[in-house]
């Protein structure tokens, strides 16, 4: 075996050693011996071992020669060295990390790879066979695994105003397992020079609210009845709404038309058929925003009509009482600066001039968190531009992976859209990315790409129509009805676009609707109980393939069924049954019956 032993043996831990040596007279014998004492020899076998009491320690001495005498019996020697091996234990963890550099942790924001930054990691582990390694985790730097020595990466970028100083943390790891870390802070000064500029791409806000005062709940004018049951004609003003003519503010209490969002909302026929119309600002040309409001009719059918139009262009012509006149929601997508470009919402009142106008509430425009631009659309504008740049006087130029596109300047406010006569092309590319990359006049750079949602538009675009009840029997359903029967309505709408389909929906967990057909049924597991709930209103939603969709409440009357029978009669006149003899006719008697029957609806004589 190796002639070897671990520092801090005990006594008698054997080194490798077992000495040997032969004496070929016969009757001759052979000893062996050693002279030192941090060891001893058995003299008959020749085994060398530690001496009790002997402490050995690899960091001071990390090998032993060993001299061994065999002696014969005829008093001959013959002497030989061995070399003994003390082997490392692992005594000491590692220690702290200090930085040995003397020199101040510091650089500027326009050092190059390579560049020092003040920092020497230092630390040790005392076991003479341990060594150690550093290591960092900002790809900003990089340290020399053995010398400790901290030097900027390549391609490494700084900004002191941004960031004046950064902290670095430095690990020390043993071969033994044992590691440290210490955090030094590097000043960030400002170098001068020239610094790279920041492109900023300004995408838009999703859900942003671009309609002013859809609600209409800020106006001003003179009342008409009592407080919140009173109506304003023609106000003075109505905020936001830069055009309008014939239409009336009212409470929601007036007439118990109540309505979907705040305390108001807009009859679009005050004296006649009125119109009503905004401006939209903040919209880009070309992206699509999603375009809401909601209906009810005041009037019974081809009386409340009212025609919605974007950009002069009309999108829909809406009559509520189709669907029982209750408030319905109505979704489109429009595109900004399509039609007459100037982004302008209107809406019009079209039916019986009777006073009996539609009544519109919470009108909305949102924008989307994605850049969506509708396909068709030549020179679109995609998104806003900025650029930051540090150096004062630094002029921008722009640079554009697809040429198909251009940022255009106007003084520090820039724009990148697509060239007069681009448009995409749905069916072609569903989504287009652009590279866009802003280059100072030192010639440094900044980078960023651009996503682009290319949204398909039809042709012949029309929204779905209202829902309809396409069953002619009643809306019932009896209270001991069972899962899968129907309740008597058929919902049905239409999208006149070809290729275009309507699917239908409902959220009352009661129910089920088939989506293709229309059909409502009770759902399994349901009981109804018509002492409880006489009747449902029951919300039916058609949504069409192009994205719109409409709604209706239609109220299911759920009958009663016998079943309680007629109580005892009693008398529930507490006076004494009691006539005196001489009575005429019509003298009551003290007897008043009663009884009562538990279905609702059926009475007792």
């Amino acid at each position: 075996t190796a002639n070897t032993v671990a520092e801090n043996s005990a006594g008698g831990a054997v080194v490798g050693v077992t000495a040997f040596a032969t004496d070929a007279d016969a009757g001759d014998t052979v000893t062996y011996s050693i002279t030192d004492a941090r060891f001893e020899i058995d003299a008959d076998t020749g085994v060398v071992t530690v001496a009790d009491g002997v402490t050995l320690d690899a960091e001071t001495t990390s090998s032993i020669d060993l001299e061994v005498t065999a002696t014969s019996s005829d008093g001959s020697t013959s002497s030989a060295t061995f070399t003994i091996a003390i082997s490392d234990e692992n005594e000491f963890a590692i220690t702290p990390v200090s930085d040995t550099d003397g020199a101040a942790n510091t650089i500027t924001d326009t050092a190059t790879a390579g560049t020092v930054v003040g920092i020497t990691g230092f630390a040790e582990d005392l076991d003479v066979s341990d060594t150690v390694t550093y290591s960092i985790a900002d790809g900003r730097f990089e340290i020399d695994a053995t010398t400790g020595v901290v030097t900027v990466a390549d391609g490494a970028s700084f900004d002191s105003d941004a960031e004046p100083s950064v902290d670095l943390v430095v690990t020390a790891t043993s071969t033994d397992g044992s590691s440290s870390n210490a955090t030094f802070t590097i000043a960030v000064t400002d170098g001068g020079g020239n610094e790279a500029p920041d492109l900023i791409v300004d995408l838009p806000t999703g859900g942003q609210e671009l309609l002013v005062n859809g609600s209409f709940e800020t106006y001003s004018g003179s009342r008409t009845g009592s407080p919140g049951e009173g109506w304003y004609m023609n106000p003075d003003s109505i905020e936001g709404w830069d055009s309008y003519s014939n239409v009336d503010v009212h409470e929601n209490g007036h007439n118990g038309y109540g309505g979907t969002d705040g305390g108001h909302h807009l009859d679009l026929a005050s004296t006649t058929n009125g119109t009503i119309s905004q401006t939209i600002e903040g919209q880009l040309d070309g992206h699509v925003y999603s375009l809401s409001f909601d209906m009810k009719s005041r009037g019974g059918i081809g009386e409340s009509v009212a025609e919605a139009y974007w950009n002069g262009e009309l999108i829909a012509t809406i009559d509520p009482a189709e669907t029982g006149g209750d408030w319905q929601t109505f979704n489109f997508d429009v595109v900004g600066g399509s039609g007459d470009g100037t982004n302008t919402l209107t809406f019009t009142e079209v039916g019986s001039d009777n006073l009996a106008g539609t009544l519109i509430d919470s009108v909305s425009i949102k924008s989307s968190a994605t850049v969506d631009v509708a396909e068709e659309f030549a020179g679109a504008e995609i998104t806003a531009l900025s650029v930051v740049d540090p150096d004062v006087g630094d002029t921008h130029t722009f640079t554009l992976s697809d040429d198909r596109f251009e940022v255009v300047v106007d003084g520090d406010a820039y724009l990148l859209k697509l060239k007069d006569g681009e448009a995409f092309d749905y069916e072609t590319e569903t989504s287009v990315t652009v590279q866009v990359t802003a280059t100072d006049s030192g010639g440094l750079s900044d980078t960023e790409t651009v996503q682009i949602n290319v949204v398909d538009v039809e042709e012949d675009q029309s929204p779905v129509g209202p829902v309809t009840d396409a069953d002619i029997t009643l809306n019932v359903i009896a209270e001991t009805a069972v899962g899968g029967v129907a309740v008597g309505i058929t919902a049905f709408a239409s999208d006149g676009d070809p290729g275009d389909t309507v699917t239908y929906s409902i959220v009352d967990a009661r129910f089920e609707i088939d989506a293709d057909t229309g059909v409502i049924t009770l759902a399994d597991g349901v009981t109804l109980d018509a002492d409880v709930t006489a009747s449902i209103d029951l919300e039916v939603t058609a949504t069409s393939s192009d994205g719109s969709s409409s709604s209706a409440t239609f109220t299911v009357i759920v009958a009663d069924d016998n079943q309680f029978s007629i109580t005892p009669v009693t008398d529930v006149d507490v006076t004494a049954n009691l006539v005196a003899e001489t009575a005429v006719g019509g003298a009551v008697v003290g007897v008043t019956a009663f009884a009562s029957d538990g279905d609702l609806g059926d009475t007792v004589t």
